[in-house]
């Protein structure tokens, strides 16, 4: 089951309180797969929803809760580097006409934000380049020895 619009109507709602009730219940229904970064049939997931919902909010409060929500997804391992938009398209190729499925590919929140990103996820993405980054080839070839 895809939990997206479940997310994505939660996140229009623009309250903490109503997401966190969306999230347990996809939690309630223990899913096999990585339910939070599930995306709609356009590519939009609830962290990039949320993102742009705080970009072009004006309210102070609202923004607030915004973040907060982008705080609480984040949490919950929403992956902000994924590509949002990417889709697949049928299409006929060629003289044949016979159908292909091509890949367009999507942009990823920060791209779509022109870097103006939630406080949360500012922090979050700058932690990430602080961390040390580890060679898995020598850990790989010295696990085999």
């Amino acid at each position: 089951m895809n939990y997206s619009n479940l997310f994505i109507s939660a996140v229009h709602t623009k309250r903490l309180d109503i997401l966190k009730a969306a999230v347990g219940t996809a939690v309630f229904h223990m899913p096999k797969h990585d339910f939070i970064n599930d995306a709609d049939s356009r590519g939009i997931t609830a962290l990039a929803l949320a993102s742009l919902t705080w970009l072009h909010e004006e309210d102070p409060k609202t923004k607030a809760e915004l973040n907060a929500m982008v705080a609480f997804l984040l949490d919950f391992k929403a992956n902000p580097f994924q590509e949002v938009g990417c889709v697949f398209r049928k299409r006929y190729a060629g003289w044949h006409g016979r159908k292909e499925f091509v890949r367009e590919p999507g942009k990823t929140i920060a791209e779509l934000c022109n870097g103006k990103l939630p406080p949360a996820l500012d922090t979050f993405i700058r932690s990430d380049a602080k961390r040390p980054q580890v060679n898995l080839g020598k850990l790989i070839q010295r696990r085999a020895a």
